[in-house]
């Protein structure tokens, strides 16, 4: 369906759904109506705005009777002004207290699905229940034939879905106006992403008795945080795409991006804030500091490609698994659990962290362009120094020059065929890849030895299955 079929305007002008809806929500007549006006407008904004939370909270009802019935229409793309959630939080609480009607008279229709930004149909979630990440992990695994992973990742939604849809609806709360650093930190946000941290954070959390709103405030930070990382990289590193789309910075310019990222983590610190664990704010700006750090090292050797290992460790363990690692922690002391399993499960970040980086390199020569939503040798191009090289170009020092032929390469400019099959080829044949593969796998053994000092609970067991699942992925 095309933006503006079959809608109506509210009295404020702004775009409105008209089309079927289940009589538990209401059934609009016409645009003039204002009940129905409140309601269509709700909805189209949090299925703008919140894909995947509006997925779940769709199989939520969809799950036993199909009970959403309607025709999705998204909303203009500069909106800026959704409730955040309230059909949400109405959604859940009819649920509980089961209110939610039963009709099956019709089928649900759904419009033309478009891909999302990693080339999946968000569509097909609603069909399988799963959270977007876990569907993708779950299928993935059945190509691997680890139907055994496969089951595990479908038991996981229920566990954290709660907290995952709070999450959402907690950004979406985030106060927000027309201007450019609104609209570049929204922009940024409205595409989604694995939402990793917070789920393992909230996977950490459920190992105990965790209070749901303080488990909110945590996931919500870890995840602007992150956020805000990124808006600030597609600065540093001159991006043109994350997530499949153009980067914040196109759009909206390199100044307000940057903005942008200092206003989420503004936003970060207050969540941390009001989760009332003096010791997690501490713990959050020390791991900012680390993360810029190892920002510093890799804007040092960037075009000085034969950095050591031990450097190259202090980058990634920095500026990727530092988050990962603050995010188990936090998750366990938003549990209530004993000084030694939060330690455990901090440790469990750290490699679980260092692995993903790694396994991220191997994306970079190796990944789907369109499931990954980021074109191949990009960190090559950038003079950024990744584990298959670096061993590649420890075993084979005249690879030097054929990679500074691509590092010296104008921004924008293409990549010569023969230089990407000379890389790949020497990297191939120096065992790079092998030995990526292995250091990552080490990496995964070490997270998961960590994680048998955390008491068992199939939250615990979701962590393992998660670190496990990563291995296999190539998005």
């Amino acid at each position: 369906m095309e933006r503006g079929e079959e809608s109506g305007r509210s009295e404020d002008g702004k775009t409105c759904i008209v089309g079927e809806a289940n009589e538990g929500l209401g059934q609009p007549q016409a645009p003039s109506a204002e009940t129905s006006k409140k309601i269509e407008q709700d909805l189209a904004d949090d299925a703008l705005r919140y894909p995947s939370a509006w997925a779940i909270a769709c199989k939520l009802i969809n799950a036993e009777q199909q009970l959403f019935q309607r025709v999705l229409l998204r909303a203009p793309t500069g909106h800026r002004e959704s409730r955040s959630g309230e059909v949400v939080r109405e959604v859940m609480n009819r649920l509980q207290h089961q209110e939610v009607p039963t009709s099956t008279s019709r089928q649900p229709v759904t419009e033309d699905a478009e891909p999302s930004p990693t080339g999946e149909n968000e569509q097909a979630d609603q069909a399988t229940g799963q959270l977007p990440v876990l569907s993708r992990l779950s299928s993935l695994c059945r190509q691997h034939g680890r139907s055994d992973l496969a089951s595990q990742l479908d038991g996981l939604s229920p566990v954290v879905l709660s907290d995952m849809i709070a999450m959402e609806t907690r950004i979406g709360a985030m106060e927000a106006n027309d201007g450019p650093v609104s609209n570049s930190a929204s922009h940024l946000l409205a595409l989604g992403g694995k939402r990793l941290r917070p789920m393992c954070l909230s996977l950490a959390a459920r190992i105990g008795e965790p209070d749901s709103e303080v488990v909110c405030n945590l996931a919500t930070a870890v995840e602007l945080t992150h956020s805000a990382s990124l808006l600030h990289d597609d600065v540093i590193d001159l991006g043109d795409q994350r997530r499949g789309q153009p980067t914040a910075r196109l759009v909206y310019g390199n100044a307000a991006s940057v903005f942008a990222g200092d206003k989420l983590l503004i936003e970060a610190i207050r969540c941390v804030r009001g989760a009332s664990m003096p010791d997690l704010l501490d713990r959050l700006l020390a791991t900012i500091d680390e993360i810029i750090e190892a920002e510093s090292l890799q804007l040092e050797a960037r075009g000085h490609l034969q950095t050591d290992a031990n450097r190259y460790l202090d980058i990634v363990r920095g500026k990727t698994a530092s988050l990962f690692r603050w995010a188990l922690y936090a998750g366990g002391r938003a549990g209530q659990l004993r000084p030694s399993a939060c330690t455990a499960l901090e440790s469990f970040g750290l490699h679980l962290g260092t692995a993903f980086q790694v396994l991220d390199d191997l994306l970079d020569f190796r990944g789907d362009a369109a499931r990954t939503g980021k074109n191949l040798f990009v960190d090559l191009a950038e003079g950024k120094v990744t584990y298959p090289l670096l061993v590649a170009m420890q075993r084979q020092p005249s690879l030097s020059a054929l990679v500074n032929d691509v590092v010296i390469l104008e921004p924008g400019q293409g990549i010569p065929d023969h230089l990407v099959s000379a890389i790949l080829a020497a990297i191939e044949s120096s065992g790079g890849f092998e030995e990526a593969n292995a250091f990552a796998h080490q990496e995964t053994r070490l997270a998961l030895e960590a994680l048998e000092s955390v008491p068992d609970h199939p939250a615990r067991r979701g962590l393992a299955t998660l670190c496990e699942t990563l291995t296999l992925r190539k998005s």
